[in-house]
């Protein structure tokens, strides 16, 4: 699988994640306004994910793997 296959697969698992959440770009960006457009570019328009990007799920979602927000397993 190409790189640009497993980041859209990362970034489907991201939006699936926040959406069965009901957690916003807003509340992950914590009410920065610079960090929830690089969230909304990332997330919805395709630029590169970022490792504050992870992060910042990471913490809105204590329950989610990274394992499997990374690579779809665990």
């Amino acid at each position: 699988m190409k790189y640009e296959e497993k980041a859209e697969n990362v970034r489907t698992r991201i939006n699936e994640v926040l959406r069965e959440n009901k957690i916003t770009e807003n509340s992950v960006a914590a009410g920065d306004s610079a960090t929830q457009s690089r969230l909304n570019s990332q997330l919805s328009h395709g630029k590169k994910i970022t490792l504050d990007t992870i992060l910042r799920i990471l913490d809105a979602c204590p329950e989610v793997s990274a394992d499997w927000l990374l690579r779809g397993t665990g």
